[in-house]
């Protein structure tokens, strides 16, 4: 029998291009880009999103979600008027729901999230999707070397 392990994926720089990059752009025209995107790829197996965005945006979110060919199991967003910085959201979130896994798109983001990690002692692997995609892992992520 084996155990059903479900991984945790960030939204924007993972499985949707980011257009944070963008200059002089707003948060409306943001997500109007996002809705015209395609994913650069689709998970299979147990997944659920763990994103930044808050709630009152979750209509143009799931929309975009509708896409994939393997839909996430639960889709977490933060509040609208959370005081949890996006690392600490995403931090408990992963934390609740028992991931082993979970791969972020801003490396301030995941160097966060390993810190509330090592302090609490929750085993969570955080992987850096730019790095991971590139079959590198530097930027102080050596003790993650077996997720390769």
């Amino acid at each position: 029998m084996t155990n059903k392990v479900k991984i945790g994926f960030d939204l924007d720089g993972v499985l949707i291009p980011d257009h944070s990059i963008v200059p002089n752009i707003n948060e409306e025209e943001f997500f109007n880009l996002t809705l015209y995107e395609k994913p650069l790829f689709n998970p299979v197996g147990a997944f659920d999103i763990v994103t930044a965005r808050v709630e009152a945006i979750r209509p143009v979110t799931e929309k975009w979600l509708s896409q994939l060919t393997t839909k996430p199991e639960n889709v977490f967003m933060r509040a609208d008027k959370s005081t949890e910085t996006p690392a600490e959201f995403k931090y408990r979130i992963c934390k609740q729901q028992g991931y082993l896994v979970y791969v972020e798109s801003d490396l301030q983001i995941c160097k966060d999230m390993l810190q509330l990690t090592t302090k609490s002692g929750f085993n969570l692997k955080i992987i850096h999707y730019a790095t991971w995609v590139e079959n590198s892992f530097t930027h102080g992520f050596d003790d993650i070397d077996d997720w390769k």
